[in-house]
Order: C-alpha cells, then sequence, then structure tokens
C-alpha cells in the first residue's frame, strides 16, 4: 500500500476501472479526493484484479474498492471499514460481503436507502425550535452534535476541511431553541436530487420537534428537490420518522462491515 502523491497519480489508476464487470463502490468526487491527497489521507493497493482505495480517519481507515477478482486486503494499523451499497439483484455485490467476511471482517448492520420525491408536500407546523443555515462561526456545535449523536466508526463524519467546506457552502442547518444548538441537518448536494447526510438533535431536545423543525428549511434550500437518505434498518424510530416526511424505501440497501486489527488474524 503506497500513500497517493497526487490526482495526477490517481487519474490513470481509477480509470484502468472503469471496465465492465468491475465491481466497486467507490463514488468519491475528485474534489474530495484532491482534498484528501493534499492531506497525505488517502492511500491504494494496487492488486492483479482491481484496486483498493484507502481513506484516513481518526483511528480508522474507510475502504473502497474496484475488484475483478478475489481482493485481498492488507493489514492495517486500526480498523478497516467499509460500506457496499447493492440492490436485490446485485449478486457480484452480496459475494463481495461474503468475501471479506472469509477475510475477517464482520456485517455491522444494513442500511436502506429511502427517497422523496421532488415537490411532495410537507406539512408544517408550530415549533419553538428557530432554524436557520449554519456558518463557519458553528462549526464548534455542529461538531458536538455530529460525535455526540454518531458512531465515529461508522457514520461517516465530515472530517476536519470537509465540515470546514459543507459550512462555508451552506450545508449544514442548524435548529435553536432560545439561541441553544438543538439539532443539524447535514445536506449532500447532488444531480437532480439531494442526500439528507445526517439529521441529528442533541438528546435534551429528542422528542420535541427539533429534527422536524428543520425539514422545511431542508426543502427551502433544496428548491424542494428529491431526497435521498441512508438509515439503518434496525432503527425504527428512524425509518418512522422519514415515512412520515413523505420517504419510502427505492430498492437500495448497503452492508457496513468492519475488521478490527485486533481481531484479525495475522498468522
Amino acid at each position: 500500500m503506497r500513500t497517493v502523491a497526487s490526482y495526477g497519480e490517481l487519474s490513470p489508476l481509477l480509470s484502468a476501472q472503469l471496465k465492465p464487470g468491475v465491481r466497486t463502490n467507490a463514488f468519491t468526487s475528485p474534489e474530495t479526493y484532491r482534498r484528501e491527497i493534499e492531506q497525505g489521507d488517502l492511500s491504494v493497493e494496487e492488486l492483479e484484479g482491481g484496486l483498493l482505495l484507502f481513506h484516513r480517519r481518526a483511528g480508522f481507515w474507510r475502504m473502497n474498492f474496484y475488484l475483478r477478482g478475489p481482493a485481498a486486503v492488507p493489514d492495517l494499523p486500526g480498523a478497516v471499514v467499509t460500506e457496499i451499497p447493492l440492490r436485490q439483484r446485485d449478486q457480484a455485490l452480496r459475494d463481495t460481503v461474503e468475501e471479506l467476511e472469509s477475510q475477517g471482517f464482520r456485517l455491522l448492520f444494513w442500511r436502506q436507502r429511502m427517497a422523496r420525491p421532488k415537490d411532495a408536500p410537507l406539512f408544517r407546523e408550530p415549533s419553538p425550535f428557530l432554524s436557520r443555515v449554519a456558518g463557519p462561526a458553528d462549526r464548534e456545535a455542529a461538531e458536538a452534535i455530529l460525535t455526540e449523536c454518531f458512531d465515529p466508526l461508522t457514520g461517516c463524519l465530515p472530517q476536519g476541511e470537509e465540515l470546514a467546506a459543507d459550512l462555508a457552502a451552506g450545508n449544514l442547518l442548524l435548529t435553536e431553541e432560545r439561541g441553544v444548538p438543538a439539532g443539524l441537518l447535514h445536506i449532500g448536494p447532488g444531480r437532480g436530487s439531494t442526500e439528507l447526510r445526517h439529521l441529528a438533535v442533541s438528546a435534551p431536545f429528542r422528542r420535541r420537534g427539533a429534527a422536524r423543525a428543520l425539514m422545511p428549511l431542508y426543502m427551502e434550500v433544496t428548491a424542494n428537490a428529491r431526497s435521498l437518505v441512508w438509515v439503518r434498518r434496525d432503527n425504527a424510530p428512524a425509518v418512522a420518522f422519514y415515512e412520515n416526511q413523505g420517504y419510502a424505501p427505492d430498492g437500495f440497501a448497503a452492508a457496513v462491515l468492519a475488521r478490527k486489527e485486533e481481531n484479525h488474524d495475522h498468522a
């Protein structure tokens, strides 16, 4: 495995994988790759049958792959986490889940994707919470809510400069009660749809409508575009919340797997 020195080095490696029959879970934007390369946080492992990409996070690695054949994941310090989106008919990706399990990865849980149609009606209701677009000055509050509400290993949390860039771009919304941050909504912009990446409410404000208070502003700033969200299948309250907001499963699911160094057989 080697650290990528430039996007010019990475680009031909990625282009070489764009062939029929290649299994992949890599959908990272060039901008994100460039930011990670600049920070020294992207490494690659070239395989005879594909390519593995490792994104350094705080204490672990997130792994993406392009595979035409078997994948031998190298031993790395800390945990390795990967997420494999698939549809019912994607048998090759289901086989990849089993292949990684045979190498010491543990299936942590499944997520399902839910979609809300463009211009779907949204019911507004009186609320004690005031919602607004967050800015750079809100970074500390945003980090506090995200780390309180999401597992750092599997929560796909924005890192450092990524969070700063999202705040500068207006991609985080905050809701407050009497000036105290209560919850946030993290937007992933896209073409033709947006992704609701994180929706989190701090413990003292839960079950009081803080999450619902963020939805009208989310629809306003995204022009009520089609919205996608990934939610754990076993999180019944979250699934019910999104169903009440007009979301429904769209046929995609994702397996989340992790291999921790201490649980991996190095023999």
